[in-house]
């Protein structure tokens, strides 16, 4: 056999530290599996743009420009649709309800759950969970590790993770009753830093009024006998 190139030196002493990292100090009831053991990875694709009638029919098709400012967890469309023709004629496939959307390049890392029967452009690796992982958990472990996506990305001109190095990820697995706690918990929590953030802001705001005011006031006089 010849000898392992640099990349695949490189790729596969990154999934070892995925591992060692999501391994430590874990619960003696969770494991560790790659996200290509929990699910299915299926990529997208693009009809050709010159002919019309690939798009604006039914079929809901995501791109990551769609994702970019989106903040919700859900999505169910994008701005464009594809027909039955542009489905057929593109590499994109169908992906069930609650699969999970990746963008894998320009840029990597967001992420967002279908839900509804959606497809994406090749802009994406997309993960359709077994039946004992839950949908949420794998969302937020991916918000979670999206510089560890970027660190197995390659390329030149801009950076791609492939759908092999994406299926090779470690993510901690717990049972589903488990995902499905710490989905809670960490929702309960997230909605309670954005009221703090909220707060924050509006007290920001108010402190702005306050140093105009001030301002206003110097200049007119009013500082001072």
């Amino acid at each position: 056999m010849g000898a392992e190139s640099h990349y695949d030196c490189h790729s596969k002493a990154l999934a070892k530290e995925s591992k060692d990292n999501n391994t430590h100090t874990l619960p003696k009831n969770w494991e560790v599996k790659t996200l290509g053991e929990i699910g299915k990875v299926v990529s997208g694709g693009t009809p050709s743009t010159s002919n019309k009638d690939n798009f604006d029919g039914e079929i809901a098709w995501i791109t990551p420009a769609d994702l970019s400012g989106y903040k919700e967890k859900y999505i169910s469309k994008g701005k464009r649709n594809l027909s039955e023709q542009g489905l057929k004629n593109s590499s994109a496939r169908l992906l069930p309800p609650n699969s999970i959307l990746f963008s894998s390049r320009a840029p990597i890392g967001y992420v967002a759950i279908a839900s509804n029967t959606l497809c994406t452009n090749q802009g994406f690796k997309n993960l359709i969970p077994h039946s004992n992982v839950s949908s949420e958990y794998i969302y937020y472990f991916l918000l979670y590790s999206k510089r560890l996506a970027e660190s197995v990305a390659s390329g030149t001109t801009f950076k791609e993770i492939s759908a092999t190095n994406f299926s090779k990820l470690h993510i901690p697995l717990p049972p589903l009753e488990t995902q499905k706690q710490i989905v809670q918990i960490l929702e309960s929590k997230f909605a309670h830093l954005e009221k703090l953030a909220q707060f924050v802001n509006a007290s920001l705001e108010n402190l702005q009024k306050l140093k105009s005011s001030l301002l206003n006031q110097a200049f007119k006089g009013e500082l001072v006998c």
